[in-house]
């Protein structure tokens, strides 16, 4: 059985590293949205988003749960839309591998992609935030829903993240 974890007072020093932002807004603001008088505006996408969300939980989950709350909505949008379509048009690996259970699959497609625009440094600093198994159980704690079942997205994302296979 997974233990459940209390909220707790206090902060937590900072972990948060500008080189991953600015690795995430470097590479990974690429949805153009096309507003009034010619305006065009670059949006971070959902990876991006949610890469962002990953490390200001870790940087500030003791004092706020929102960020845990937000990163499980992404993983919602990830499981949904033209995500999920693309998850049976190109990724069946990922289905098979979680034998057929899109949201597992999505949340570990979402921890690829939220990976992939990171340089060799940025990657290992974001594995770094987890190297302590109790800190996936933090995360999923934090979510709103079943602890078990946003325990188990968690642990495929970082599965992706670290670019693990099923």
């Amino acid at each position: 059985m997974i233990q459940r974890f209390p909220r707790s007072s206090g902060s937590s020093p900072s972990r948060m590293q500008p080189i991953w932002i600015s690795n995430c807004l470097r590479c990974a603001c690429a949805e153009k949205v096309h507003l009034p008088d010619r305006l065009v505006v670059r949006i971070p996408s959902i990876a991006a988003q949610a890469l962002l969300k990953l490390v200001a939980w870790s940087d500030r989950h003791w004092d706020d749960r929102k960020d845990a709350i937000d990163l499980a909505t992404m993983l919602d949008w990830y499981n949904a839309g033209r995500h999920l379509n693309l998850l049976y048009e190109e990724y069946t690996e990922l289905l098979v591998g979680y034998d057929y259970d899109t949201a597992l699959a999505s949340a570990h497609r979402l921890g690829y992609d939220m990976a992939s625009p990171l340089d060799n440094s940025a990657r290992a600093g974001v594995r770094s935030l987890f190297t302590d198994p109790s800190r996936l159980e933090r995360l999923a704690n934090d979510m709103n829903g079943a602890f078990d079942r946003q325990f188990l997205r968690v642990s495929a994302m970082f599965r992706g993240i670290s670019g693990e296979s099923t």
